[in-house]
């Protein structure tokens, strides 16, 4: 019983259609990788490296912890739109004969994922800036 009045208080606390700073987070971060996957899409053979493999597997622990802290439909789709661009990286690392000839539309899915998750973003961003808290009783 207390971790579920825990869990809600943490989402009410960092929702991010209501709180700008965890709004801005989801921008910066998403923004971050569009531009990062942007930066590849042009590229001959990019070499993946494994030492960056145990990176994608605690990413997605991370974010799979946030995923179930958080119970708005828009965080939980950027979310869950940032673990599978993590899940593909993490499988292209492991088995790259899996997607040998595809490299490309790899590249450009992975930046597509991306800008969806930054458009989504920046729509928690205006929801959150439109936000006006009601005001409490005065004590």
């Amino acid at each position: 019983m207390e971790s579920t009045i825990q869990s809600a208080d943490i989402h009410t606390r960092w929702c991010a259609n209501r709180s700008m700073p965890t709004a801005i987070a989801f921008v910066a971060f998403c923004a971050l990788g569009a531009v990062l996957a942007w930066r590849v899409l042009g590229q001959e053979g990019v070499v993946h490296r494994t030492t960056a493999l145990f990176g994608d597997l605690i990413v997605i622990a991370v974010l799979a912890q946030v995923f179930a802290k958080f119970s708005c439909i828009r965080e939980r789709f950027v979310l869950g739109l940032l673990i599978l661009r993590f899940g593909v990286a993490f499988v292209a690392k492991v088995a790259p004969a899996l997607f040998g000839e595809t490299g490309y539309l790899l590249r450009r899915a992975s930046f597509g994922l991306w800008v969806l998750a930054l458009v989504v973003s920046l729509s928690m961003l205006y929801s959150a800036l439109r936000f006006r808290p009601m005001p409490g009783p005065a004590k």
